[in-house]
């Protein structure tokens, strides 16, 4: 740090600010950025330890300010150990300058220098009334820069200090308030109640149960409305029974043939005899571009409810209605009739009936036309693709796929949605085929796209062919799946016989029982008990005669004939052959032989 013998010397007994001077300190010229200047013995010192303090001021009333210094929480002054010197012996004073604001939308330069103040860190208020000029009413003072001087025991002057000095400024306020009539009938607001000088007030007023809106005290129709606040602001919401308040609601639109439409509506249906009466200036531009003024044009409303349309013939030609405010329309209500709210609205010429399809793939959507007038009519449709049905509309009910829109006042946006069709599926057995197999299909329906797969199943004997299915493809696939199905759809199995072949072996016994020679025979793999077979046996004898029997096997594998036994011809070789077959069946091999065994032996 600079030591005393460095720092530059100024003059006793003035006011010096260290911000950017240059001091000559140690062979050098430094710039200082602040601190602390303190004066002793005749000389200036720096220190770079600042007195920190707030200032706060405040609009007290339309003639004076009032003022706040408080030192922050100070610290004793330690300069290189020279000597103490403690922030709570030193005194202040305060230099403002700035620019005060009247409520005459002048303003004036100001400055105000305070008296001393202690820096013991307490608040200290003061007021200065003397600055603002006579006849103007201060409302609020903006202070752009805050000088601070001190001093202390044994100093002989007032020196600069730079420190932190926040200034806060309070500007002043207003009232602002909103009543309502009669009591209870609605609800009034202005907002903010407490403005300051210049800012924008709002004020809104807002029905009761039963009540509604006709006015403001001020004379003022909107509900809400703003305005800036240069004094106290007051105004009284008026308010009247429904049961004598009629709202009127006034649409301007240009026809197909450029005659000005006007579309006038009671909101309210009072009575089918009473008739309001209705005044309003309109401007409009014909297809030169030039403008017309309709000035006090008349026309009565009966009150119940319903549009009513009024064409004003002088101007066919028509291109443009400049939109007349709702200042510009007077109403004058039937009987106890008050006139509540006008609202007013410009139509536009023609509208879009824009529709679409959720899904392109699944169906798509048509309005014809897509540009209508007001109060024209559209045929809009929604059209599904192959394997879908229409389902629904976005907007539109009841879920129709063709509807006609009518009286259209603006424009209209839906979107038709599709779901896929349900498909019935069958499986079949080809006619006079259904004791040789089965036919099924899992499952018995799908949607659009769906899967499914038909399943044949041949009985014993037979097998399965193939599949044919009604959209003409065929599958030799006894399990044949199909996917993407888009249609009902019906597959028939066909079977055929399929040829078993068998082996039998047989032997010719004695039955004691009947007498008689039997066959005992043996096939392999043995038919079903339904299967039938014919077969003939031939019985040689050793004197060389022989004997023949025929029968008819069942799965029982016995044959019984009525060839008698003869005791002095004993068997000397048998045959056999088959006579007939059931279809499907066919004999490989046959083998067999003689038993002259009795069975009871």
């Amino acid at each position: 740090m600079a030591r005393a013998t460095d720092l530059k010397v100024f003059a006793a007994g003035t006011s010096h600010s260290l911000i950017g001077q240059k001091m000559y300190a140690s062979g050098a010229y430094r710039t200082l950025k602040g601190g602390t200047a303190v004066y002793k013995n005749g000389q200036w010192y720096i220190y770079y330890e600042a007195l920190n303090a707030q200032v706060s001021l405040a609009v007290a009333s339309a003639s004076q300010i009032d003022f706040a210094f408080q030192s922050l929480p100070s610290a004793p002054f330690r300069p290189e150990g020279l000597y103490l010197i403690n922030k709570n012996t030193l005194e202040v004073r305060l230099r403002f300058s700035g620019q005060m604001r009247f409520t005459d939308d002048s303003a004036d330069a100001y400055q105000y220098t305070t008296d001393p103040l202690p820096c013991d860190g307490a608040k200290h208020s003061f007021s200065d009334t003397t600055s603002v000029p006579s006849g103007k009413e201060l409302y609020q003072v903006d202070i752009y820069d805050v000088e601070v001087l001190f001093s202390s025991e044994g100093m002989d002057g007032w020196a600069y200090i730079q420190g932190d000095v926040p200034v806060e400024t309070i500007p002043r306020r207003f009232k602002a308030y909103a009543a309502v009539s009669p009591i209870g009938s609605g609800y009034a607001s202005a907002t903010p109640s407490d403005p300051l000088y210049g800012q924008v007030v709002t004020f809104l007023a807002t029905d009761g149960n039963g009540y509604k809106f006709t006015r403001w005290a001020s004379g003022r129709t909107s509900r809400s409305y703003a305005i800036q606040a240069f004094g106290d602001l007051s105004d009284t919401a008026v308010f009247a029974s429904l049961e004598k308040v009629i709202d009127f609601s006034l649409i301007f639109y240009i026809d197909a043939s450029s005659r000005v439409c006007i579309e006038a509506r009671s909101l309210q249906n009072k009575s089918t005899e009473a008739v309001a009466t209705l005044s309003l200036d309109l401007t409009y531009l014909d297809g030169t571009g030039a403008e017309h003024t309709i000035t006090g044009y008349t026309f009565e409303v009966v009150v119940d409810g319903q549009d009513h349309i009024f064409l004003l013939d002088q101007t066919s030609g028509a291109a443009q209605i400049l939109a007349p405010s709702a200042e510009d329309v007077e109403v004058t209500p039937p009987g106890d009739f008050v006139a509540g709210e006008v609202s007013i609205q410009i139509a536009d010429n023609q509208y879009a009936i824009s529709v679409s399809s959720a899904d392109p793939a699944q169906g798509y959507a048509s309005a014809t036309p897509d540009l209508v007038p007001r109060n024209g009519t559209s045929l809009v449709k929604a059209t599904p693709a192959s394997g879908y049905v229409f389902s629904r509309w976005a907007v539109h009910t009841p879920a129709e796929a063709t509807f006609t829109l009518s009286g259209i006042r603006e424009n209209y946006s839906d979107t038709a949605y599709f779901t896929p069709r349900t498909f019935t599926l069958k499986a079949l057995v080809a006619s006079g085929q259904g004791a040789m197999g089965t036919a099924t299909v899992s499952p018995a329906s799908v949607q659009t796209g769906g899967t499914a797969t038909w399943t044949a199943t041949p009985k014993a004997g037979y097998k399965f062919t193939r599949w044919s299915f009604s959209d003409g493809t065929t599958s030799a696939q006894a399990k044949t799946v199909k996917s993407g199905i888009a249609q009902d759809l019906t597959g028939t199995a066909s079977f055929s016989v399929a040829t078993v072949t068998v082996d039998m072996t047989y032997s010719i016994v004695f039955d004691p029982e009947s007498g008689c020679y039997r066959a005992d025979v043996v096939m392999i793999p043995n038919p079903s008990g339904a299967a039938q077979f014919s077969f003939q046996f031939e019985l040689h004898f050793s004197d060389g005669d022989f004997e023949a029997f025929e029968g008819t096997l069942s799965g029982s594998g016995r044959i019984v004939s009525s060839i008698p036994y003869r005791e002095d011809k004993p068997l000397d070789s048998t045959s056999a052959s088959v006579q007939s077959l059931t279809a499907g069946y066919l004999v490989g091999n046959v083998s067999g032989g003689a038993s002259y065994k009795t069975e009871s032996e």
